[in-house]
């Protein structure tokens, strides 16, 4: 359920910025991975088929989708660091 949360926030918030994206290229990541090795897995074709519907474009995925890598670990690098600032 986390998993598609995040997948709905990307829809709307793509939704409310489309009049101001206009003709520009854009892309969809989602923090996700087709792999099989991967818990992430379970829910790539249908976050896929929900962006599809929504937003009228097809997402990327990792490892194809370098924004979301990018993302998601300088999040969980501010969040460590924010832990160790917390516990000292």
């Amino acid at each position: 359920m986390r998993l598609m949360t995040e997948v709905y926030k990307v829809s709307e918030l793509f939704q409310e910025m489309q009049d101001v994206l206009e003709d520009r290229h854009v892309e969809v990541h989602l923090d996700l991975n087709k792999s099989d090795e991967h818990g992430s897995s379970c829910v790539v074709q249908q976050a896929i088929g929900y962006i599809k519907g929504t937003c009228n474009m097809t997402p990327m995925v990792k490892p194809d989708a370098p924004a979301a890598s990018f993302c998601a670990d300088r999040l969980k690098r501010i969040l460590a660091e924010q832990e160790l600032a917390e516990s000292v």
